[in-house]
């Protein structure tokens, strides 16, 4: 932590406060397919138990950089076509531990794997077209997928085999849930 003295003055009158502000360390890395390609644009999200999410877009490059406070996350990547590989992240007094490899806090290389499944279809509010609704497939027992519907309301979820719970949401509306899992095997559904 970081501590200091913020003075404030009007007239003869003064107010000092003490503050303390916490550690965050610098990340920084590449989005990287399995073949260790870049991957440009993609969302770098990271989360804890608590439920928060915060991230940063990577450049067209693939590359990103994100300040985060000490702590215990995980971090993935989202990209239209392609599934999360989430990793544990621990920051703690200027370690940094990606999975169970201490790490450069500059070397924080996040992957992501190709899809050749889908579950497509369209969002829709009152029969219109909910463009750029945000559509997340969740797969009990681990695994996320997320994408945003097009100006017409569509969508492609990129999954892999098993029964996801697939959900939207958008400005100004509350979650709605696809009423039953949506169960893959070896082919794409809509």
């Amino acid at each position: 932590t970081t501590t200091g003295q913020l003075s404030l003055a009007s007239g003869s009158n003064t107010i000092t406060l003490a503050l303390t502000l916490p550690t965050s360390t610098v990340i920084s890395g590449s989005v990287l397919d399995g073949s260790s390609n870049p991957v440009g644009n993609a969302w770098i999200d990271v989360s804890n138990t608590s439920g928060l999410h915060f991230g940063t877009q990577a450049n067209a490059s693939g590359t990103y950089s994100l300040a985060i406070q000490d702590g215990s996350y995980t971090l993935s990547a989202f990209s239209p076509g392609y599934l999360p590989s989430p990793k544990s992240l621990t920051l703690l007094n200027g370690t940094t531990t990606l999975g169970d490899a201490t790490v450069a806090s500059n070397a924080l290389n996040v992957s992501v794997a190709k899809s050749t499944l889908s579950i497509t279809g369209t969002v829709t509010i009152n029969g219109s077209p909910a463009s750029g609704a945000v559509v997340k497939g969740v797969l009990p027992g681990g695994g996320t997928s997320i994408t945003m519907a097009s100006a017409d309301g569509t969508y492609s979820l990129p999954v892999s085999a098993g029964s996801w719970t697939v959900s939207a949401i958008a400005d100004g509306f509350a979650v709605a849930t696809y009423s039953g899992a949506v169960t893959i095997v070896n082919s794409s559904v809509s």
